[in-house]
């Protein structure tokens, strides 16, 4: 297993299709482990960080894993310490991050990755690696080789919440209580009895922007109308603008529903 650490984002862009590729393989995956979303969150999150793109290959020269991981600086009791975490943490709005290794490689990935940890523990005081799912078996691997040797580790599991819905709408309009389920059919009714309706679908990417802005522009007029500061602001919503790039239009993974009146 040989591993190689990328120093920049345009460096690890040049593993996209293997990165693609692993998750295409990996049925555990989550979206925001996909290239798209993360390069948007380094360009709205990684001012004043180091990138650590560490990629694994085996010696078959194919890519079995990627690590996006990045160090900053942090207080801590009146010093500075430096904190590698995962590419996505730490800003609050990414979920069930993990290294991305192919099924089956997770023993020797992690193995690759706490040697790389040992190696070069000059570059950090300390690894966090939050989200992690609790069914991981980077986790798990990964425990089994730093207590090995001897690096001590702290474990904090939280709750992850989600919800089971069903599979249509009308059937999920039945599992509520009858005082509630008219607010949702009711409300379309009177809006299209109002006003003239019309559902339009952003598939070309020049008009995402557009669109995006309108999108973010009549939640915030919904929130500002109660007094409220709304909840599309700053960093979080760049980046859910950069997130919903050409790549994921063409790719057909993503769509847009605005009703304009």
């Amino acid at each position: 297993m040989s591993l190689q650490t990328c120093r920049t984002w345009d460096e690890l862009e040049q593993f996209r299709d293997p990165w693609n590729a692993l998750l295409q393989a990996n049925p555990g995956s989550s979206i925001f482990q996909t290239p798209e979303w993360l390069a948007a969150w380094w360009r709205c999150f990684g001012k004043g960080k180091r990138l650590f793109g560490l990629v694994f290959t085996a010696p078959t020269g194919t890519v079995v894993g990627l690590a996006p991981l990045y160090a900053e600086r942090m207080p801590f009791i009146g010093h500075s310490l430096t904190r590698l975490r995962l590419v996505g943490s730490g800003s609050g709005d990414s979920d069930a991050l993990d290294l991305i290794v192919r099924p089956g490689y997770e023993q020797s990935c992690a193995q690759a990755f706490a040697t790389w940890l040992t190696d070069n523990s000059r570059e950090w005081d300390v690894c966090s690696m939050e989200t992690l799912p609790q069914d991981s078996l980077i986790a798990e691997h990964l425990s089994h080789f730093m207590r090995k040797s001897r690096w001590s580790i702290d474990v904090t599991r939280t709750p992850n919440f989600v919800v089971d819905l069903p599979p249509t709408w009308s059937q999920y309009l039945s599992t509520l209580e009858s005082a509630f389920r008219p607010l949702l059919t009711r409300y379309p009714k009177r809006l299209q009895s109002r006003f003239k309706v019309r559902m339009l679908r952003c598939e070309n990417p020049d008009d995402l922007a557009v669109n995006l802005q309108t999108l973010f522009r009549l939640h915030q007029m919904r929130w500002t109308g109660r007094g409220e500061p709304g909840g599309h602001q700053g960093r979080i919503e760049q980046t859910a603008r950069e997130w919903l790039t050409c790549d994921r239009l063409d790719e057909g993974q993503s769509r847009e529903r605005l009703g304009v009146g």
